[in-house]
């Protein structure tokens, strides 16, 4: 592996999420449609930017950029943005929703470079939001004013809303149930009620705490900032460099990884499709690809160009 391209972004900011289009072929989507695991996005500052990944890395070239900072304003941190996730639509656009500080869900068309729906109903930042694995349309979004909301993106509106004090969530491959992880060790698992009444209501659900899973807190009281699923099982993270893999159902760890860094860090880490590898950033500007199954370190990605916090970093989709 070695380092083939370096990008600077304009922002001045941590970049605080990376995205590729990918398709999934067991999803509603169409087969048809046009292979986009190439497309990139990244979000930082007050910016999310489109990339064209085609070659590799080798290449890297910017598709469109984003600025939600309306012209008048001069406070960038009211808008600066923390998420992003992207959903396809049969009319060939691609859409990618993306919210942070400003509190409202931007849902931008990347053919024409707009936006094409605004949502409101979070009274604080947005921290994370979740695309459903099994449909284009649904929508999971996780604020901190203590709920976390399922939205329908065609009728641009709030199905349920979960009382969930909450940093990010994670969906179950099934889009039945998803995982939330909070500030002191808490994870929980959520149970998505039936949708036939809010669909034709205005007024959403609500689902109260004491209807979720409570789960063992493997983290301890330590910041949980990573979730992901990976071969039905659990990976999770927290700010102080540990990363677990676990099984939902018993709760038993399976292994454990650490991650070499001296301070905490919070960074979003990845899995490859294939279930067999998680890549994960540092405080000191490395990325470590570990073997799931296995648990032994399989690299250290590091540059002498390249040496503060990682916040995030995602695989390819062959690995390369």
């Amino acid at each position: 592996m070695r380092l083939r391209r370096i990008v600077k972004e304009n922002h001045g900011h941590d970049i605080s999420q990376l995205s590729f289009f990918f398709k999934d072929d067991d999803s509603e989507r169409s087969a048809q449609r046009i292979d986009t695991s190439n497309v990139l996005a990244s979000v930082g500052g007050c910016q999310l930017s489109v990339y064209d990944n085609e070659h590799c890395g080798d290449h890297l070239d910017i598709m469109s950029n984003f600025d939600i900072t309306p012209s008048h304003q001069k406070q960038e941190a009211k808008y600066k943005l923390k998420t992003a996730c992207w959903f396809y639509k049969e009319s060939g656009d691609a859409l990618i929703a993306t919210a942070g500080a400003d509190s409202m869900i931007h849902v931008l068309s990347l053919a024409n470079s707009e936006e094409m729906i605004l949502l409101k109903g979070h009274t604080s930042t947005i921290t994370d939001l979740q695309s459903h694995p099994l449909n284009n349309h649904h929508l999971l979004s996780t604020s901190k004013d203590g709920t976390a909301r399922l939205w329908d993106l065609d009728q641009e509106k709030c199905l349920v809303v979960f009382e969930a004090k909450t940093a990010l969530t994670c969906f179950h491959p099934s889009g039945n149930t998803f995982i939330t992880g909070g500030e002191h060790g808490d994870m929980c698992e959520w149970t998505i009620p039936s949708l036939d009444s809010s669909i034709s209501n205005d007024t959403p659900l609500k689902v109260f705490k004491k209807e979720a899973r409570m789960l063992n807190k493997v983290h301890g009281s330590k910041y949980v900032d990573c979730i992901r699923y990976a071969n039905g099982n659990l990976l999770t993270k927290s700010v102080d460099n540990r990363l677990h893999y676990w099984r939902p159902d018993t709760q038993n760890i399976i292994r454990s990884f650490s991650i070499t860094s001296q301070k905490s860090n919070h960074s979003r880490f990845d899995v490859s499709r294939d279930g067999k590898y998680v890549c994960i950033g540092s405080q000191h500007g490395s990325v470590y690809v570990y073997d799931i199954h296995k648990g032994n370190l399989l690299a250290e990605l590091c540059h002498k160009k390249a040496t503060k916090a990682v916040r995030c970093c995602v695989f390819t989709r062959n690995c390369r």
